[in-house]
């Protein structure tokens, strides 16, 4: 399973993390990075383009993937949650 956090509010997430392959943090949800990379439960990813637009330096734990790599990321994951 994928979760794809649009809003910033890392609580939303909390209850299904132990389930989740991965994190995928975009928009507003770029802003819960270091609250959520600490937690190292899951593989925590961003969409590089929003990081940058929002001026949050990613931590060391949050990789930053491409539109393409996010895609394939939910090509790859099942499900793919979303909360918006």
């Amino acid at each position: 399973m994928i979760i794809q956090l649009f809003i910033n509010d890392a609580e939303q997430v909390q209850g299904l993390i132990n389930e989740a392959h991965g994190i995928m943090l975009l928009q507003s949800g770029v802003y819960c990075a270091q609250a959520l990379a600490i937690n190292n439960l899951a593989n925590v990813y961003g969409l590089k383009e929003d990081f940058e637009a929002a001026g949050v330096t990613a931590p060391n734990q949050v990789k930053l993937i491409s539109c393409e790599e996010w895609v394939e990321l939910c090509a790859t994951h099942y499900p793919v949650v979303t909360i918006q």
